[in-house]
């Protein structure tokens, strides 16, 4: 049914717009969340499964705005969080750098370039936003 197809995309992007914005309140303003609190992790983000889940978001990069799955705009917030993951600790840059996603198996990198050569022909925030990603993984565009 297009209706729930339609409905399962926008909660997908409403969470992860969630996701990328809670993620950067915890690597940019942890000091700031209250002492009697326990400092928040993101350790739960740092599996395979899910960052498969997220990088089937990336594969949306090359598709049109109008589609039934993930576009150009849930791609740019994959790359963000990829970003992120990276940017939280050491161990966050490892385990995002020596993931390997997809059937066949491919580095996030790779599919942060193919991201990243969609945005170059029709998507300038996807395509700065991978390019952040690339270069906070270590890796040229």
């Amino acid at each position: 049914d297009v209706i729930v197809a339609e409905y399962n995309v926008t909660i997908r992007s409403y969470a992860l717009q969630a996701l990328t914005n809670a993620l950067t309140n915890v690597i940019y303003h942890s000091e700031d969340f209250p002492l009697m609190l326990p400092r928040p992790t993101c350790e739960e983000y740092m599996t395979i499964e899910f960052m498969q889940k997220i990088a089937e978001d990336l594969a949306g990069a090359t598709r049109p705005p109008m589609a039934s799955l993930g576009s150009a705009h849930e791609a740019t917030l994959a790359s963000r969080f990829f970003h992120l993951l990276a940017a939280y600790s050491e161990r966050g840059y490892h385990v995002t750098n020596d993931a390997m996603i997809g059937s066949p198996p491919r580095p996030i990198q790779g599919l942060l370039q193919r991201a990243h050569d969609a945005g170059a022909v029709s998507h300038r925030a996807l395509e700065l936003e991978t390019q952040v990603a690339l270069t906070a993984l270590g890796g040229k565009s």
